[in-house]
């Protein structure tokens, strides 16, 4: 039965006994010439897999399922789940319902475990309560995406794709249109749902850019920039930024870089484009006018020790006793990043479904605590760059997703007298990329994420720093390819250690 009508969705409603509710900001869709008009402006074809937020009754999901070829629908209402699995997407076999919260969901695991971390497209009707925490959580985490087309409040989809000096300009704006290229498809009216929404809708495609048209050296500091430029929007742009509690500079530090740049010293952030606020966001960090780095926060794996033949040989060696073929260098390394568990599980064939997985998993990690140190060295120039930042006089530290005693063991046997703290994965704190583990380390150093600089290999790495709000700078001597990383969203990359150094003189 399609459901994109009156008729249908009541029935259905009624058919269940579904209450409507208001906390998940629930509006079923009635018209199908608006649901063709999403899937047109996403451009689903059946080479596409499409991640669907908040399927509700299924109404949208029916027609993604015609057209794509493969769609996974996450609801968090745990009462819509056995509708959507028993009723109303039954005769479909390429779709895949998550009951859960799309904010708790690691969505880069999800692509990686579903589509081979390829790209994904993202259409969605949204609960207009959470439309920007979504949309901006997708963006930051760098999801491998090629497109964003959601039902969202008319306002908020005019804030988005609007530009310079306009009213509707704003710092939403320009975060998303640092990330994509906003399209407005289509305007909705209230009588398209049930129940009729208060407020007018719109359907917005985000494009992804395939790179970043503008770019900043650091993210992070550039969208404070920003947030503090439409803080208060009536301020001329120097003091809504002195004003800001979370950036320390002067009305003088921002009046002299804008004239540096030849720009108004008496300008407003709303009359700033992307590229402006880039170029004051670099000026500003380059020239060092903000609180200087006062620790570097080392991933461990990668970064500073080259563990990839003990890991590659501890899991050829369990593969090879339990009857399984052997694997490669390159195929360790595409699975590190993400702690031992998720290594294991993505080189043993059928991963945690493979009847030997417990038994073979506990034997990896025997045979890995007595092979870990004979192939492992810290890389070239590491420990004579340790050394430097020692004299600089800035705290060092480690964060990982390797257990946290053998982090601990790794830290004291090759950095013993350079690193102040030494974090791994442990009970009670969540793994990388969640920010956990890095604002643990930043406590124990009593320090702020501003004053830190967060050094990895990894998109783990890029995501971890951006959570926990720290700038990052990527190596390209790990188990990532400098290609990999930039698509990543690394805005800093370094070919070799001593290149850190710049950073932080």
């Amino acid at each position: 039965m399609d459901l994109c009508n009156s008729d249908a969705t009541i029935q259905i409603l009624n058919k269940y006994n579904i209450a409507l509710n208001k906390r998940f900001g629930q509006n079923f869709l009635t018209d199908p010439r608006v649901r063709e008009k999403i899937c047109d402006a996403a451009e689903i074809t059946k080479e596409d897999t499409v991640l669907e937020i908040g399927p509700g009754i299924g109404t949208m999901t029916q027609y993604l399922c015609e057209r794509a070829g493969h769609v996974i629908a996450v609801e968090i209402d745990r009462g819509l789940v056995p509708i959507l699995k028993n009723d109303t997407l039954s005769e479909f076999d390429n779709v895949e319902i998550i009951n859960d919260d799309i904010m708790k969901v690691d969505i880069n695991k999800l692509v990686e475990e579903k589509n081979g971390g390829k790209p994904i497209k993202v259409v969605a009707n949204l609960p207009y309560y959470i439309t920007t925490p979504i949309i901006m959580s997708l963006l930051e985490k760098h999801v491998p995406l090629y497109s964003i087309t959601v039902m969202i409040q008319k306002e908020v989809a005019e804030r988005m794709s609007a530009g310079p000096s306009t009213k509707d300009y704003g710092a939403l704006s320009l975060a998303v249109q640092y990330y994509t290229k906003p399209y407005l498809a289509a305007n909705v009216p209230a009588n398209c749902f049930i129940p009729r929404p208060k407020v007018g809708s719109a359907v917005i495609s985000l494009k992804l850019h395939e790179e970043l048209p503008i770019k900043a050296r650091d993210e992070a500091h550039m969208f404070k920039l920003i947030r503090a430029g439409f803080n208060e929007r009536r301020k001329t742009l120097s003091n809504a930024i002195a004003d800001f509690k979370d950036l320390s500079y002067t009305r003088a530090d921002i009046e002299n870089a804008l004239m540096a740049l030849g720009m108004n010293p008496k300008v407003r952030g709303e009359a700033l484009g992307l590229e402006e606020f880039a170029k004051l966001s670099d000026y500003l960090t380059e020239n060092n006018h903000e609180s200087s780095i006062k620790a570097v926060i080392f991933d461990l794996d990668g970064t500073l020790l080259n563990t990839l033949d003990d890991l590659l040989d501890s899991a050829n060696i369990v593969l090879k006793e339990f009857g399984y073929p052997e694997i490669e260098a390159e195929d360790a390394a595409a699975a590190l990043g993400n702690g031992f568990e998720y290594y294991y599980s993505h080189i043993l064939p059928d991963g945690k479904e493979n009847p030997d997985w417990e038994k073979s998993f506990e034997r990896l990690k025997e045979v890995y605590g007595e092979r870990c140190e004979i192939k492992t060295r810290p890389y070239d120039g590491i420990l004579e760059v340790i050394d430097e930042i020692k004299k600089l006089g800035l705290k060092q530290a480690i964060v990982s997703n390797k257990p946290d005693d053998r982090v601990k063991d790794l830290a004291k046997k090759y950095f013993a007298d350079t690193m102040e703290a030494a974090f791994g994965e442990m009970k009670g704190i969540k793994r990388k990329p969640a920010p956990d583990v890095a604002n643990a380390v930043i406590k124990e150093l009593n320090l702020e994420p501003n004053e830190c600089i967060y050094v990895g290999d990894s998109e783990v790495d890029i995501a971890t720093a951006k959570n926990a709000g720290i700038r990052c700078i990527s190596v390209a001597w790990g188990f990532r390819t400098k290609k990999q990383l930039k698509k990543s969203g690394a805005s800093d990359i370094i070919e070799k250690p001593e290149e850190l150094l710049k950073y932080l003189k």
